[in-house]
């Protein structure tokens, strides 16, 4: 019996079982925060709705429920993407047969990592709740709160670093993008909290100009890590590589990064600052031409890519969906980077239609797509209807959305362009509730067709994972 014992403690010990469950677990966080980045839209939608005074009187007020709501949505895609990241990390640990010891070193890193990031959003939680929170746009949460989520990025970029090195010169674009990423975050992440120094938050336009260039840098860290893991992902199911080490993926790549430095700006044309700045901003906002190209091109192979993907459907259907959705959004994003287009849509639902395609539409698609794909691989989840049918709930539920805020806002621009009334929720019509309503509770429905049965399954998987054959269980 002490022997049975002690060779099942020498399994469970072993790194490529270790390695299975730290990725279980970075999934199972991911998809659990995606439950709540849809529930906390849901009840956000019912806000701009008189019939739902009760959900003042139980404290959900909107103050706290769109900071909670954004947290949790950008965490969700920067843990869904850690995931598929650290499935490439553990294959390269694998190919290099470095010392066990060291693997476990890495391993005990990322679980510390984990838990300082779980211990900063139920700090957040507690933190909004009470009603203490910064007013900032994607940083509500306090100063400690940074800190802990500060320190387990860069536990997470030194076990990066450790595995891959600087010597990237070769390597696929997706390893230039994660390692880029690397320390866009901390760079824009350290950006943002200038605020906290009187020097620039007793300047409220410096203040107003730094906020927004350090926003649209730190969002395009979390790109970094969502498109690097689309194009990981893409030729992993189509057994083809080469299209991450094409100079194309590479002109794409820099255009893209440039993009995170200079987009901004559209948030920022009504501020004093220099035209310089603007005009650069426009310059390379309208260079994503290139890209939409890329993606029209993308867009038509769409049927083929379909009919001869049955072995990754579920993961081939999310690509194709995160296509559709990159398209739609990168011409919104051309047309409201033209300032006299921006000047009468911003501040109006059309940025929540913009931001809302492209923080679900893309990454969170794309994210789902990375999940799909590990789950396929590590627990056998096959292409059930429900999974399928959910996808284009989703879908559906997200184009409702898209369609309904859009159309709000152009409406709200028009009324402020012959009227002269400014955009507000308080003229927020009936039927765009309704509507707002139908696409939310549609997408609300096909998340959780969509999550659950992955839920389930992976705990199940960190829970009963075989032990008589931890090396066929390696990421």
């Amino acid at each position: 019996m002490t022997k049975v014992r002690m060779e099942s403690n020498s399994i469970l010990a072993s790194p490529d079982l270790r390695q299975l469950k730290l990725s279980g677990a970075f999934i199972i966080l991911s998809l659990i925060l995606f439950l709540l980045t849809t529930s906390l839209g849901l009840l956000a939608i019912a806000h701009y709705s008189s019939h739902f005074t009760v959900m003042q009187q139980w404290g959900l007020e909107f103050r706290i429920l769109r900071p909670l709501h954004t947290f949790c949505a950008i965490t969700f895609i920067f843990t869904g993407g850690l995931a598929v990241v650290f499935s490439f990390l553990f294959s390269v640990l694998k190919r290099q047969r470095v010392d066990e010891k060291l693997k476990i070193s890495i391993l005990n890193r990322c679980w510390v990592q984990l838990v300082l990031w779980i211990s900063a959003g139920i700090l957040t939680g507690f933190c909004l709740s009470q009603g203490n929170f910064t007013g900032r746009e994607y940083i509500a949460f306090t100063p400690e709160v940074s800190f802990l989520i500060l320190a387990g990025w860069l536990l997470y970029a030194y076990s990066f670093l450790q595995i891959m090195g600087f010597r990237i010169k070769k390597q696929p674009v997706f390893v230039w993008m994660w390692f880029t990423g690397l320390f866009l975050f901390v760079f824009t992440f350290a950006e943002a909290h200038l605020y906290l120094l009187d020097y620039f938050f007793n300047r409220p336009i410096r203040d107003i100009a730094i906020q927004w260039k350090s926003y649209g840098a730190l969002i395009g860290s979390m790109n970094l890590v969502v498109y690097g893991s689309l194009i990981y992902i893409s030729g992993k199911i189509s057994n083809d590589s080469s299209y991450a080490h094409s100079k194309l993926a590479f002109s794409l790549f820099f255009l893209g990064t440039l993009n995170s430095f200079t987009n901004f700006a559209h948030h920022t044309y009504h501020l004093p600052q220099s035209n310089l700045v603007q005009s650069i901003s426009f310059v390379v906002s309208m260079l994503e031409i290139i890209i939409l190209l890329k993606v029209l091109l993308d867009l038509l192979a769409i049927p083929g890519l379909m009919k001869h993907s049955k072995k990754h459907q579920v993961t081939t259907l999310l690509l194709c969906s995160v296509t559709f959705w990159t398209f739609l959004q990168l011409i919104l994003s051309l047309l409201i980077s033209i300032p006299p287009l921006n000047a009468l849509i911003h501040g109006t639902f059309v940025i929540l239609a913009h931001s809302m395609g492209t923080m679900i539409g893309i990454d969170t698609l794309a994210i789902l797509a990375g999940i799909s794909y590990l789950s396929s691989k590590h627990i056998n989840s096959e292409a059930s209807k429900i999974t399928l049918v959910s996808i284009w709930l989703l879908n559906l539920g997200l184009l409702v959305l898209w369609v309904t805020f859009l159309w709000q806002g152009i409406t709200s621009s028009y009324d402020l362009f012959t009227q002269g009334m400014l955009p507000s929720s308080l003229n927020y019509k009936p039927a765009t509730f309704i509507w707002a309503s139908l696409g939310g509770l549609l997408f609300f429905t096909g998340s959780i067709g969509i999550t659950l049965p992955w839920l389930v399954q992976w705990l199940k998987k960190m829970v009963h994972t075989n032990p008589d054959n931890p090396q066929g269980q390696c990421i």
